[in-house]
Formats: structure tokens, C-alpha cells, sequence
């Protein structure tokens, strides 16, 4: 997500859990280029929809990565700004590196698939 001022990418603060306004989730957003801040609120029954509806795949969009209102991976993107291609080249790369030597190989090419598809989108997307 980026700041609507100077179109920086956001850094992830934290996530609350709102249970006194109305059982939400707060996530707390801040630009590090303008010092914007940003709230973005989901009530409960949104989040938990959204969990519902969202087909969860240990290798595309595992469980235990989606477990708040932002994805893992969007988080480290916004810490790392421009120089997420890198975490997503060094993730593509241990994937491959080891697949030879686990039992799931073909689980370990399936998320160095993802990762790449990711990396294609960033891309594509500058």
C-alpha cells in the first residue's frame, strides 16, 4: 500500500484487536518519506468473512501467514520498499537449492513457483 501523499510505500506497525469499538481490527500504517499515518478498520465479521471465503494452500497462501488483515509478505514489502525483488530472489533460491535433499521436493518447486509469480507481478507492476 502506498501513501496517497507522496505515493511512498507504507511500513505495517502493528495490528489491535478493537474489541472495546465495536469487536475490529485496527492495522496502523505509517509513511517513513512524509510521516502520513494511516488506520485502516475491519470489523470482526469482515475479517472473519474474508478468512471464509479465502482458500487457504499450504503452498500458494498458507493459514498460518493470513492470520491478521495483511499477508506476511505485504508487510515485509513495506519495510523493505524497493528492495523486496531481493527477499522475493532470495526465497526463489533457497527453494531450488534445496528441494533435492527434502522429502517435498515438489512442494519446495511449488513455492519457488510462487515466488516467482510474485516476482513477476512486481515487475510488471514498476
Amino acid at each position: 500500500m502506498r501513501c496517497w501523499h507522496c505515493k511512498t510505500l507504507l511500513t505495517w506497525l502493528a495490528d489491535h484487536d478493537l474489541e472495546h469499538e465495536g469487536e475490529g481490527i485496527l492495522t496502523e500504517l505509517e509513511c517513513k518519506s512524509c510521516n502520513a499515518m494511516y488506520e485502516v478498520r475491519q470489523q470482526h465479521q469482515e475479517v472473519e468473512q474474508e478468512k471464509k471465503a479465502t482458500k487457504f494452500d499450504n503452498i500458494k497462501k498458507p493459514k498460518h501467514y493470513n492470520m491478521t488483515s495483511i499477508e506476511a509478505w505485504d508487510v515485509i514489502k513495506m519495510q523493505l520498499g524497493d528492495k523486496f525483488q531481493y527477499y522475493l530472489e532470495g526465497n526463489i533460491l533457497k527453494y531450488l537449492l534445496r528441494f533435492k535433499w527434502k522429502d517435498q521436493n515438489i512442494s519446495d518447486l511449488n513455492k519457488a513457483n510462487v515466488y516467482i509469480d510474485k516476482l513477476i507481478k512486481e515487475l510488471e507492476d514498476l
